[in-house]
């Protein structure tokens, strides 16, 4: 099997992205992404055969990224996504049921606060948009003083930070989450009754210092892979935290290629822990 990496999307609605015109719940934005995937690739497939895909998100990204893998066969017609990489995530409603824990809620405190749009837009434009997105960023970035060097290089917060200006990225981003408190939780919910799982090898990354504080991310993730998939998790210490890819960018790339080169010679794998 042959694969390549080939086509980087920023989310609708952040940074210098149009905001979607569709729902912005996780279905409806992947869509979205693959639909401009397939215009990249000039009806979505190279000689009439089905594109092969993997799909690699971080955050809200990484959600899009499950929501796909779950429903990867209904894209069957243009991509074959043969496996997805999940980078610092649990499933959404295991977020939200985490917030039961009050150290848990106080951590997360965005989730909510976001989801009430109007109210968090105004809010975060009388704060000042970069100034929030920077603040943000600061909270969740780790301990490792190597980490936050690369994480902060080439002026990246400041860049990113800059666009949270925007009213309408600052709506987006709120929008984001009150889907994800709202229709991305009622069709895990549906999903997980009926038994529809992610049926696709999954690679599971995450910072032990920050996500595996609070969750046994394997134990959490078995709950949501398929018989016919298979899942690896792999914890990464060194004092990074959520932004390991920005803070270890050299490593997360070994595991994300590593994961890769293991499909092509193994196939999928049974449930591996690092």
């Amino acid at each position: 099997m042959r694969f390549c990496l080939i086509h980087v999307s920023k989310l609708p609605g952040y940074g210098k992205s149009t905001p979607s015109r569709v729902a912005q719940d996780k279905r409806s934005t992947g869509q979205v992404i693959l639909d401009a995937l397939k215009w990249t690739l000039g009806s979505g497939a190279h000689g009439g055969q089905q594109q092969k895909i993997v799909i690699v998100g971080h955050d809200r990204g990484a959600r899009i990224c499950h929501r796909l893998a779950v429903d990867a066969p209904d894209y069957r017609a243009d991509f074959d996504i043969v496996a997805t990489i999940l980078l610092d995530i649990v499933p959404t409603v295991v977020q939200w049921e985490s917030f039961a824990d009050s150290k848990a809620a106080a951590g997360s405190f965005h989730w909510p606060f976001l989801a009430n749009v109007d109210l968090a837009t105004s809010m975060i434009s009388a704060m000042g948009g970069p100034a929030w997105c920077s603040a943000g960023c600061e909270r969740w970035v780790g301990e490792s003083t190597t980490g936050q060097k690369s994480f902060r290089s080439n002026n990246a917060v400041e860049i990113y930070s800059s666009y949270f200006a925007s009213h309408e990225v600052v709506k987006a981003s709120c929008e984001d989450y009150r889907a994800g408190a709202e229709e991305d939780v009622r069709l895990q919910k549906r999903d997980q009754a009926q038994g529809k799982k992610i049926e696709i090898p999954t690679l599971v990354l995450y910072s032990k210092s920050y996500l595996g504080t609070r969750y046994d991310i394997t134990e959490v993730w078995k709950e949501w892979v398929g018989l016919k998939g298979s899942l690896k998790t792999e914890g990464f210490g060194g004092g990074v935290g959520h932004f390991f890819a920005e803070e270890a960018p050299e490593r997360t790339a070994e595991a994300i290629m590593g994961f890769i080169d293991s499909l092509d010679k193994h196939g999928s794998a049974d449930v591996q822990v690092k």
